[in-house]
């Protein structure tokens, strides 16, 4: 977008700005002060508009970092605030910045005013690209661990927020969807989250029984390596099934059967290879209780 920087890749330890030199692309590596190489990169997106526009990226760190991408200043960090370059200080613990987007609006081409981070402990952040163009500041704040029911892992892997029809989208790392109602360029509120969709969310899924002892609606369990029974309902308009509970089993289950209307039995522990191909053939194993 713009002129300059077409694209930007990032990983660890390290994030590269990509532009168009005749056919061939050029590469040029972001740099921190001094000789810091800048923290595995996860994410980025950006800001502003083609005259002034910048890269934002989200780092192993908790850190947003802002880098110019026009030719005079390519790959360097802007000096926007007062967190060493970096929107958010440096957090311990599960704080990495999992997931950025743009907040979707009608002139989204032409200009990114806000923007929408989500981070491994669960929190999301709303931006606000300043009139000026030379600050990314703090809008709103919201927290997917608060969501009724709780997220099953509250990290956050995806997150979008469209402007015109005030939602907000989140998906988690326990196979889990939210949405909420949220007024960005209004009163700035939010609504609490609602489960929109969700699943299992580790590694195989073996179990699987129907209800036969309940005869006017469809109720169906399932059971995997994640150690959790979930009970669903089908619905007859739509043919999904909704999610009615979740049970918590101390191993992995393999097996899952009714013995009445209201009783399941689960079948817990077993045992899951993996063969790793390379120089020495090994095999890891993993025990489910």
């Amino acid at each position: 977008k713009g002129k300059g920087v077409i694209f930007v890749t990032g990983g660890k330890n390290h994030i590269s700005f990509w532009s168009l030199s005749g056919r061939s692309l050029k590469r040029k590596l972001g740099k921190r002060k001094g000789k810091r190489s800048p923290f595995t990169q996860y994410c980025a997106t950006y800001v502003g508009n083609a005259l002034n526009y910048r890269m934002v990226s989200g780092d192993a760190a908790g850190q947003l970092n802002v880098w110019k991408c026009n030719d005079d200043g390519i790959g360097k960090l802007t000096k926007l605030n007062n967190y060493d370059n970096a929107v958010f200080p440096k957090r311990k613990g599960n704080a990495a910045i999992t997931s950025i987007a743009p907040c979707y609006g009608e002139d989204t081409v032409e200009e990114v005013k806000y923007i929408v981070t989500g981070s491994k402990d669960g929190e999301m952040h709303v931006l606000k690209w300043s009139e000026d163009g030379n600050l990314l500041e703090k809008y709103m704040h919201l927290n997917l661990a608060e969501a009724k029911p709780a997220p099953t892992v509250p990290e956050i892997r995806s997150v979008c927020i469209d402007l015109p029809l005030k939602k907000c989208l989140v998906g988690s790392k326990g196979s889990e969807i939210y949405i909420c109602d949220i007024d960005v360029e209004g009163d700035k509120t939010s609504k609490p989250f609602k489960l929109l969709e969700s699943g299992h969310n580790d590694d195989e899924l073996w179990g699987l029984a129907v209800n036969p002892f309940v005869k006017d609606k469809t109720i169906v369990a399932t059971s995997g390596d994640d150690k959790k029974v979930r009970v669903w309902e089908k619905d007859p308009k739509l043919g999904s099934l909704k999610l009615l509970t979740i049970c918590h089993c101390d191993g992995m289950s393999r097996a899952v059967a009714w013995i009445d209307e209201c009783t399941l039995v689960a079948g817990l522990g077993g045992r899951m290879g993996r063969t790793a191909i390379g120089k020495k053939k090994r095999r890891r194993t993993k025990s489910g209780g």
